[in-house]
C-alpha cells in the first residue's frame, strides 16, 4: 500500500538539539580554559564508569574535566600548526582518540601523577570486556543463594541443583579463562556472586604547558594481576544476602526497612548489639481507688563512643545465625 503524504511524524518533545551554538560554546569554553590555567593533561578513561568519573571531578574541584566529542576538542586547540589556539597544541589535539578527556590544572605533573597512579576503582565487569584472570567456582553448597535461584544459576549454564532445599554445585566450574571475552552470562555469573573483576583508573597520556612545550608521558605501572582465582564461599557475604533480601521482603510489605540499614549489618556483622529491650512503668492504680504516676526511672549509663575489637570468626558467625533465625522466626509470627 503506498505511503500516505499526510502521514507524517510529529515530534511532542520540549528538548531542543544541541546544534551549532553548543558546539561553539564548548570550542569558546576550551580556549578559556587554555588561558586560565597552566597545565593541560591528555587522559584516557578506563572501564568508563559514569559514578566514579563524578568522583573524580568532585576530587579536582579547582580544575576543570573536558570529557566529550574528541572532534569538537581537537577543532578547538586546533587540528594542524597553521590554527593551533597556542604554540604546539596541535600534537597535543592529534592525540585525541578513543575514551579521551583533557585535564586543565594549575596542580603539577607530580601530584596529578601521583594522584592517578593509585586511583583504582573495582566494579563488576561488562559484557564485551577482555577477562584479566581465570575465574573458578569450587564443587559444594552455595548457601548464599535462595533455592528459588536455582533454575536462573542452572540457565547461565551453572552445573547446580538442589539438595535438602540448598543450591549446591555438582563439580568444579571454570567462569571464564583469561584472554577471552566476557559473554552476559559470565558477566551475570560474576556479579551474583560478587567478584569485582573490571577497575575503573584514569592513565595520563600526555602534558602542555602554558609555554607552549608538549610532553608524552610514557606508560605509568600497573598493579599486579594474579591470573588465576577461585572464588570461595565467604560467610559475610552470606550474611550479606540474607539483609538484602530481608530489605526486598520489607519492601514489599510496605514496611519500615530503616532498621535494615548498612549501619545495622555493620554492627551485626561485628557482633555489637548497640539496641536494648526494657520496659517501662509509667504508673500504677490501686484497688482502693488511687492513682499514682510514676516519675522517670534512672536509666543506665551508656558511653558515648566505644570501640569493637576483633571477636573469632566461628563465635560471630554463630551469634549472626542464631540472629538471623530469630529474625525470621519473628517475621513468620507477624505474618
Amino acid at each position: 500500500m503506498p505511503k500516505s503524504k499526510r502521514d507524517k511524524k510529529v515530534s511532542l518533545t520540549q528538548t531542543k538539539k544541541k546544534g551549532l551554538e553548543f558546539k561553539q560554546k564548548i570550542i569558546e569554553d576550551v580556549q578559556t580554559c587554555c588561558d586560565k590555567y597552566k597545565h593541560i593533561f591528555l587522559f584516557s578513561v578506563h572501564n568508563m564508569r559514569n559514578t566514579h568519573l563524578k568522583e573524580v571531578r568532585q576530587s579536582w574541584s579547582g580544575s576543570r574535566f573536558y570529557f566529550g566529542k574528541n572532534k569538537v576538542m581537537a577543532l578547538a586547540l586546533g587540528r594542524t600548526q597553521e590554527d593551533e589556539y597556542k604554540d604546539n597544541l596541535h600534537k597535543l589535539s592529534n592525540q585525541l582518540r578513543g575514551q579521551s578527556g583533557l585535564l586543565f590544572t594549575n596542580k603539577s605533573k607530580k601530584e596529578v601523577l601521583s594522584y592517578f597512579d593509585n586511583y583504582r576503582v573495582a566494579d563488576f565487569a561488562r559484557s564485551g570486556n577482555v577477562c584479566q584472570q581465570t575465574v573458578m567456582l569450587d564443587e559444594g553448597p552455595i548457601p548464599e543463594f535462595s533455592h528459588s535461584m536455582e533454575p536462573q544459576l542452572r540457565q547461565l549454564g551453572l552445573p547446580t541443583c538442589l539438595q535438602k532445599g540448598v543450591v549446591t554445585l555438582l563439580k568444579n566450574h571454570t567462569v571464564c579463562e583469561q584472554g577471552n571475552i566476557l559473554t552476559p552470562e559470565q558477566a551475570r555469573i560474576l556479579k551474583l556472586f560478587g567478584y569485582k573483576m573490571a577497575e575503573f583508573f584514569v592513565t595520563i597520556e600526555g602534558m602542555w604547558s602554558s609555554n607552549g612545550k608538549w610532553e608524552a608521558i610514557a606508560d605509568r605501572p600497573e598493579p599486579i594481576v594474579p591470573p588465576k582465582v577461585t572464588i570461595k564461599e565467604m560467610k559475610q557475604m552470606k550474611m550479606g544476602w540474607k539483609m538484602m533480601r530481608k530489605r526486598k521482603q520489607a519492601m514489599r510489605k510496605g514496611r519500615d526497612i530503616s532498621r535494615l540499614s548498612a549501619g545495622l549489618f555493620v554492627n551485626k556483622l561485628f557482633g555489637y548489639k548497640m539496641a536494648e529491650f526494657f520496659v517501662t512503668i509509667e504508673g500504677m492504680w490501686s484497688s482502693n481507688g488511687k492513682w499514682e504516676a510514676i516519675a522517670d526511672r534512672p536509666e543506665p549509663i551508656v558511653p558515648p563512643k566505644v570501640t569493637i575489637k576483633a571477636k573469632p570468626r566461628d563465635e560471630a558467625d554463630e551469634d549472626g545465625m542464631e540472629d538471623d533465625e530469630e529474625e525470621e522466626a519473628s517475621d513468620e509470627e507477624g505474618t
